[in-house]
């Protein structure tokens, strides 16, 4: 029975391989149900991102019936099936307990898709469905909120955030991106736990973040995590900015990133400390990079009409494009808004390939003229390259 699933041609789809591994799983006599988020944007009539599948199956007969798997979460009762290019997570039931890290269990029970639900996070990503019948399984109300637009804590949503702190701004996240309302008891208990977000690592903050901000709904997820005390908590420096940055937030293009998104965030902070919190927020250093770069000329589009060379040099930045977005979003006057739509209408009318040609001139042929190396050969080449970037030579 071992390989089932690969005796088929290679699937041509994410649900099309998890329909794959349930399958296997129901003809080796196992319960195979789609769950969690696929299952909230299938009815949403959303395309699910990936699929998960969930089964009575323990984690030693899951790595039996399939030729290529991971192991990632073994001991959580979590193997990753391998078909083709697709990855499905598949997860024996289970219920949880004793989070001493506020964010992994202490113990796993394997159970049934009843307690399994139990254990989820919000009710709207704690039902499951038969992906040979589409039948849903709905044990916690997940329906009904999802057609009333709600998140809501399965269970006691204290016991709930306690369990895993990240889940604060993961609900900040869902209410803002799906554009729900957190139901009052679940705000409380947000509310009344915002200061133990800090337990979370970095990298998990950030990760949440990046998804919640990288969406058009930005300027709702940062007011969402202001009212909860989320936002108090992990940017103590921010304070007092909160009305600021929401307006900067709404100005921001629904096209841009959480990189350009996040240095909108930090616009009111001093270089060094936008340094800090970038740190703090564990981000690669391209993104801070990219972050320092766009805060340092955000104003540069605002405050004069550039000369084509100044120009030239920012548009050959390969943070361009947010650089434009950054600096609409700081645009707060009317004045800067003309400034800025002057600036890019000069851009717009740049060919192509005039914004980085390649040099006339190099070393080689400064060093030909006489010129000795080091700093002022340096000064040769930059005044000869302005020169050609402003079509005098």
């Amino acid at each position: 029975m071992a390989g089932m699933a690969e005796a088929h041609s290679k699937p041509r789809s994410a649900r099309e391989a998890a329909e794959r591994v349930a399958a296997t799983l129901r003809e080796a006599g196992h319960i195979a149900l789609f769950a969690g988020g696929c299952v909230r944007d299938l009815l949403m009539g959303r395309q699910p991102a990936d699929y998960d599948v969930a089964t009575d199956a323990v984690p030693a007969k899951v790595l039996g019936l399939f030729r290529r798997t991971m192991q990632v979460g073994a001991q959580f009762g979590v193997v990753v099936v391998v078909l083709g290019r697709w990855q499905v997570e598949v997860a024996t039931f289970r219920s949880e307990g004793g989070y001493a890290d506020g964010r992994h269990p202490g113990e796993v029970h394997y159970s049934d898709a009843r307690q399994d639900a139990a254990r989820r996070d919000f009710t709207i990503n704690g039902m499951f469905m038969d992906p040979a019948t589409g039948e849903i399984v709905d044990y916690v109300g997940g329906r009904a909120d999802l057609e009333g637009r709600l998140i809501r804590a399965i269970g006691a949503a204290d016991e709930r955030l306690a369990e895993d702190h990240l889940r604060m701004l993961r609900a900040v996240r869902f209410a803002s991106t799906l554009e729900f309302e957190m139901e009052a008891a679940t705000a409380a208990a947000v509310a009344r736990q915002a200061g133990r977000i800090v337990d979370v690592s970095a990298e998990r903050i950030w990760q949440e973040w990046e998804k919640t901000i990288g969406q058009p709904t930005r300027a709702r997820g940062w007011r969402l995590a202001e009212e909860g005390g989320l936002a108090a908590a992990i940017w103590p420096r921010l304070a007092g900015q909160g009305e600021a940055i929401g307006e900067r937030f709404g100005r921001l293009g629904a096209t841009a990133d959480a990189v350009a998104a996040l240095a909108t965030q930090f616009a009111g902070l001093a270089g060094e400390a936008v340094q800090e919190e970038c740190r703090r927020l564990a981000l690669d250093n391209r993104s801070r990079a990219s972050v320092a770069w766009l805060l340092e000329h955000g104003r540069d589009l605002l405050e004069a009409e550039l000369e084509v060379v100044p120009l030239k040099k920012r548009m050959a930045n390969e943070d361009w494009g947010r650089l434009a977005e950054v600096a609409g979003a700081l645009a707060a006057e009317a004045g800067e808004r003309g400034i800025l739509a002057a600036n890019l209408a000069a851009a717009g009318a740049i060919e192509p390939g005039e914004v980085r040609p390649a040099p006339l001139i190099d070393g080689r042929d400064v060093m030909a003229l006489g010129q000795a190396e080091g700093p002022a050969g340096g000064r040769v080449l930059a005044a000869v390259y302005d020169a050609q970037l402003a079509e005098k030579v």
